[in-house]
């Protein structure tokens, strides 16, 4: 098993661990740690869920929530034991004994967050089961004021973790700054030393590109986070005809845009399996690994991809759906892993067609490849 962390953030239902777990991600980013925040329930919330539109985001998440199933509980099991980085599980409910074992159980730390002692008690004890130190407890609740109870044990009250408050988050008060500490002691590691062993570690004869690297150079005071316009920028300092090694793209639309700069192959790294070279894509209507959803949006027709399943596994070649496209371009949207996105972009791409990803939190399409690569291209947002 990896040697690296992974910080369980666990504990009952509706007690906001989804939106701790992002709040806590998006401060990681802003002090460089590399992470990443995987969601171990199939409930189809991404950061997305948390930027975007609430009405329509809550419509995306309900169209891609599955249900729970031995494969999607195997494929989590084996990317916590994998870890090809530090990791925040976003983790909890009721949690059968299996799931205890396989997933908690490949954690390296747990950090609690309930709404009563009785409650706090249970969770100790499922996460003395999984052989968990737990390096705090956060009492959630709705009302009231955040409190710093002590530092050691950590032990703190946080009010209204719901989505609708995210805006209203202090994050320079004593509070949040002990848990802050807290989880960046936990799982921070040196990002020149994970670089330099995934470095290592890439496809011989791939030029390897460091996408947060370029950033901190390109935009110093960029503070780790993208911009749109950074993207033209981007894409013309890339060679055209090299095989890429592809690290830290970790936003979607990043990714597909960088996938599609080279006509040579493309390898990503992926933040739970390590690298992985795009997969050849195949067209058939027999094969439902996801399904494709066409729609007229405008002046280009947005394609939406559903994962059939509650998680897709990497295959070097995949067979499913891939609708012929009757314009001279396409926004692609929906929810799973980059390389699926960007091998479906590149089929489309050879085709001569001009490529935009959808940004729920723009609620347009974002041009990734063609002429406007960049620019924003308008639509509706209705889906089915």
């Amino acid at each position: 098993m990896s040697s690296l962390p992974a910080l369980l953030i666990g504990g009952p239902p509706h007690r906001g661990k989804s939106v701790l777990s992002y709040i806590l991600s998006k401060r990681l980013k802003t002090r460089h740690v590399d992470h990443y925040l995987i969601r171990i329930t199939p409930d189809a919330e991404g950061n997305w869920y948390y930027e975007g539109n609430f009405a329509h985001t809550s419509q995306l998440r309900n169209a891609h929530k599955r249900a729970w199933d031995e494969a999607f509980e195997l494929s989590q099991s084996q990317i916590l034991e994998n870890r090809p980085l530090p990791l925040l599980v976003d983790g909890g409910g009721q949690p059968t004994d299996s799931q205890v074992e396989e997933l908690f159980g490949k954690c390296s730390h747990a950090l609690l967050l309930c709404a009563s002692e009785a409650e706090f008690v249970q969770w100790r004890q499922i996460a003395a089961r999984a052989g968990l130190p737990v390096v705090g407890e956060v009492t959630s609740s709705l009302s009231g004021q955040d409190r710093l109870m002590s530092e050691r044990p950590l032990r703190l009250r946080l009010t209204g973790l719901c989505r609708e408050n995210l805006r209203i988050v202090e994050p320079d008060q004593p509070v949040w700054q002990a848990l802050f500490e807290r989880v960046e002691a936990t799982i921070q590691r040196s990002p020149e030393q994970l670089w330099d062993v995934h470095c290592a570690n890439r496809p011989e004869g791939t030029l390897a590109i460091h996408c947060d690297a370029w950033l901190r150079q390109a935009r110093p005071d960029s503070a780790g986070r993208w911009e749109y316009s950074d993207l033209p920028a981007l894409l013309s300092s890339l060679p055209t005809g090299q095989p890429l090694a592809l690290y830290a793209a970790k936003a979607q639309w990043l990714a597909t845009a960088l996938a599609l700069r080279s006509r040579a192959p493309i390898t990503l790294f992926d933040a739970r399996l390590g690298w992985l070279p795009l997969p050849t894509l195949r067209p058939s209507d027999d094969h439902q690994l996801w399904k494709a959803m066409m729609q007229q949006t405008g002046q280009w027709p947005r394609l939406d991809i559903v994962l059939s399943a509650t998680h897709l596994d990497y295959a070097p070649i995949l067979a499913g759906p891939l609708p012929d496209v009757p314009a001279d371009g396409l926004v692609l949207g929906g929810k799973g892993p980059h390389w699926l996105f960007a091998a479906i972009a590149r089929h489309y791409a050879k085709q001569g067609k001009a490529i935009a990803f959808y940004l729920p939190r723009e609620e347009r399409g974002l041009v990734v490849h063609g002429a406007d690569v960049g620019q924003m291209v308008a639509l509706q947002t209705r889906i089915g």
